[in-house]
């Protein structure tokens, strides 16, 4: 099976891209699942401890789920890698024990080895800022799953989220980072040359 992430910076394009790829490879013939993320807003939690776990949790039984069922491709918008993020960002922030840290972290590091396209979208704050109302429109805002939690979607948060997500790719060689700040199709251009859409579709 063959995992991909799309993860990185809130408005760059990260679902569009990946919801056009689960269309594409469908059409192709080959059996493709898509992480689901759970129904559960921030608030039905008891701390953010119980959040990271619950999210690592969802993703590792769809992973598993995903390769029983035979399935070819296993797309995450927003996976292991986006979560190692996360997490170490609350670590720093003293929002969760180390404990839970070095737990969660451990598990992470066996799924990030999974992934064979992690790709990281970025693009400069003012540009993702301005896409905010046609997420809305699109129905692609989740920030509702999220309420209560310390916010990092402004301009002060995206810019400070960037860095870190390059220190990220940094650690990982296979990681290709791609700037959305051109034409869907274009960028939809880059995902499918990294994944080797553009012919024979790649094997595991």
């Amino acid at each position: 099976m063959i995992t991909i992430e799309f993860f990185g910076l809130s408005r760059t394009g990260k679902t569009t891209q990946s919801r056009r790829l689960v269309d594409d490879l469908s059409s192709r013939g080959v059996s493709v699942k898509v992480y689901q993320r759970p129904k559960i807003n921030f608030t039905d939690l008891p701390s953010m401890d119980a959040w990271h776990e619950m999210m690592i949790s969802s993703k590792i039984t769809q992973y598993h789920s995903s390769l029983e069922s035979g399935a070819d491709f296993l797309i995450y918008d927003r996976g292991f890698l986006d979560r190692k993020v996360m997490l170490d960002l609350d670590f720093a922030a003293g929002t969760i024990r180390r404990q839970t840290h070095n737990k969660i972290s451990s598990s992470l590091h066996t799924y990030i080895k999974k992934v064979n396209f992690p790709l990281l979208f970025l693009v400069d704050p003012a540009t993702s800022l301005s896409r905010v109302e046609s997420q809305m429109v699109n129905g692609l805002d989740n920030s509702h799953f999220c309420k209560g939690m310390s916010k990092r979607d402004d301009f002060k948060g995206l810019s400070e989220l960037i860095p870190t997500y390059v220190k990220e790719a940094s650690q990982y060689k296979n990681i290709t980072q791609i700037f959305s700040n051109e034409s869907e199709d274009e960028v939809y251009k880059k995902v499918c040359l990294v994944i080797g859409m553009n012919g024979a579709l790649p094997h595991e």
